[in-house]
């Protein structure tokens, strides 16, 4: 949470002749180090010395909030740029790949025969009415068998009479519905495989 900041007095003097050390040098940058850092290196460097001890090292010194680390911000420039290159060498990929893949495909192929959204409203409305005509018809029906069979019928016969005629009606309707709908199916893709060929009729110039 909290770092300790570098002043003017022992610890920078000591810092100071660690530039060698890389934690040294970034501590260094920073205008601060941390208490992991600090324990590093005095027992690496300065544990021994009986003339320093964390007393005197942090006398002149601050405790400051950890500032939010930056991703990249200890990479050396040549890393950096080494970093940009590769970057850019992935990019140059990436737009190759889409060329090579583009030649690969007919021009006008892609997306060509995608449905819009008035065309997709249509189809729905198509169903629906086709829906709403195949009950109105079977519901049309089973009126129909039950008004005529009115007089004279046991009523579980006229049920028997009014589910079959509904359900014969509605597989007929279905079957029906389906061979118009594979006949229109297949006159649109018939009508996707014409090619458009255009000629010059008369040339003003």
């Amino acid at each position: 949470m909290f770092d300790i900041a570098i002043g003017h007095g022992l610890l920078r003097q000591k810092l100071e002749e660690l530039k060698e050390d890389r934690r040294a040098s970034v501590s260094l940058q920073q205008e601060v180090v941390s208490f992991e850092v600090l324990a590093e290196l005095y027992e690496q460097y300065w544990g021994d010395d009986t003339n320093i001890n964390l007393e005197k090292l942090l006398a002149s010194s601050d405790l400051r909030f950890k500032r939010k680390r930056v991703p990249g911000e200890e990479y050396t420039e040549e890393f950096k740029a080494e970093l940009e290159k590769l970057r850019w060498v992935q990019k140059e990929q990436e737009y190759q790949d889409m060329i090579r893949r583009d030649s690969l495909v007919p021009a006008g192929t892609l997306n060509e025969h995608d449905p819009t959204i008035s065309e997709i409203n249509k189809e729905i409305k198509e169903q629906v009415a086709a829906v709403f005509n195949v009950l109105l018809t079977v519901f049309g029906t089973v009126y129909a068998v039950w008004y005529v069979t009115r007089s004279g019928w046991d009523i579980h016969i006229r049920i028997i009479l009014c589910l079959f005629s509904g359900i014969l009606v509605l597989i007929a309707d279905a079957a029906m519905y389906n061979v118009y709908y594979r006949k229109i199916e297949e006159a649109r893709a018939l009508e996707r495989k014409k090619k458009v060929v255009k000629k010059v009729i008369k040339r003003l110039i």
